[in-house]
């Protein structure tokens, strides 16, 4: 319960390692949960029972829901994949395999459900298109360290990455401005690495 902090549930037995990451689709009241035990579960928000139990190969780092609600996508440190699954089935329907060099840290739908940003530790940004099955925009981005998360904007025009390297940088991915002078970089608001960034509901960007 968000106002009391309370637990309402505990989902129990449904993986036998780390979770990784956890993903809600609040329109079916599910819950999709990502684990080290190289497997993704749908789980019912009302019981607590899975729906579903989707292998994927290798361990999973992270998992993401497109905004309406039909795909998940996961990160395997397995051939540094991503893979897309039916959120209704758990059936596998894309399969991206040496998506970058090194393991994925994160991956993230776009607001409007057709791209896939991912993050690695190979310090690149990846664009995976929905419709084509291409990636659609690659960068090297100027991290020091492990890139560890990303955020989209709710236009998805801008996507924010963490890194260890103790900064934010801000790419512009629909027009493509970084090109010319690279990404905005915000540098001086942590000593240590940062693990997570999120956008404020009305996605402002000063």
């Amino acid at each position: 319960d968000t106002e009391s902090g309370a637990a309402l549930s505990v989902f129990k037995r449904g993986h036998l390692s780390n979770v990784s990451e956890c993903a809600l689709i609040p329109d079916k009241k599910r819950l999709i949960t990502a684990s080290w035990d190289k497997t993704l579960n749908a789980w019912d928000l009302e019981t607590g029972k899975i729906i579903w139990t989707a292998a994927q190969g290798g361990l999973l780092t992270s998992c993401s829901v497109s905004e309406d609600g039909k795909y998940v996508v996961s990160s395997s440190d397995l051939e540094n994949a991503i893979c897309l699954t039916s959120a209704d089935t758990g059936e596998r329907l894309f399969h991206v395999k040496d998506h970058h060099k090194s393991t994925i840290t994160r991956c993230r739908f776009d607001p409007q459900s057709q791209h896939v940003a991912s993050v690695s530790e190979d310090r690149t940004i990846k664009l995976w298109d929905l419709v084509s099955t291409q990636t659609t925009l690659s960068i090297n981005s100027t991290h020091t360290n492990v890139i560890s998360n990303c955020c989209f904007t709710a236009n998805g025009r801008y996507l924010c990455t963490a890194s260890w390297d103790k900064t934010l940088q801000l790419w512009d991915v629909q027009t493509g401005t970084f090109r010319s002078h690279g990404g905005l970089t915000l540098s001086k608001g942590h000593d240590g690495s940062v693990s997570s960034c999120a956008f404020s509901m009305d996605g402002r960007v000063d």
